[in-house]
Formats: structure tokens, C-alpha cells, sequence
């Protein structure tokens, strides 16, 4: 499957899933100490990017970059987003960094 068949397939999806170079997964729920790290993290974020033009997202923001859809726990975009739009992607934009897949095969 490519990415954008996931994509496409995704979108009629009940439940949440993963893409990286073709494997397919599916996304489970964080622990409570797992959610109010993520949100303090956010939280930290946000007040630290005021003014900047940047703002973090939590993990129901798709970020899409080198053959991968994830859903990282806390996410920043420095480009604007619509209403509308429901993930970040690297072609529109100079860098991602997500620190909880940085040891996985995320590149």
C-alpha cells in the first residue's frame, strides 16, 4: 500500500492508524501519565512560541513526512493552517521534529 492509499483508505476508517513505508498500524491510547506529559508539553509550548507565528498541535494532528503518517503526541507548525486542514505536512514546510518517534524508524 503507498501513502496515499493509506490516505485515501484511512479517512474511511473508524479507529486511528500509523503509516511507515508501507506497514500499517494501528493507534492505541496513552496511559494517564502518558496524556498529562504530552499535554504539559503542549501546554509549555504554546505559551513558549507566543508571538511567534508557531503553534504546537496535540496527537490528533497528522503529521505526514518520508513515506510516513504519524500521530506524534505534540507537534509544531510555523506555517498557517485553515479550519480545515487535519495534518502537517513536510512538503509545505522546512522541518518536522517529533520526539517521540526520534528513536523509532522514523527518520
Amino acid at each position: 500500500m503507498s501513502l496515499d492509499e493509506f490516505l485515501a483508505w484511512e479517512r474511511e476508517q473508524p479507529e486511528r492508524y500509523e503509516y511507515a513505508g508501507g506497514v500499517v498500524t494501528m493507534m492505541t491510547g496513552g496511559s494517564a501519565a502518558h496524556v498529562t506529559i504530552a499535554l504539559n508539553l503542549a501546554v509549555a509550548l504554546r505559551h513558549a512560541l507566543r508571538g511567534t507565528g508557531c503553534r504546537p498541535f496535540g496527537s490528533d494532528m497528522k503529521v505526514i513526512a518520508n513515506d510516513t503518517a504519524r500521530y506524534p503526541d505534540v507537534s509544531v507548525t510555523c506555517r498557517p493552517l485553515g479550519d480545515r486542514d487535519d495534518n502537517i505536512s513536510a512538503a509545505e514546510r522546512n522541518s518536522i521534529t517529533s520526539r517521540r518517534h526520534r528513536s523509532s524508524s522514523m527518520p
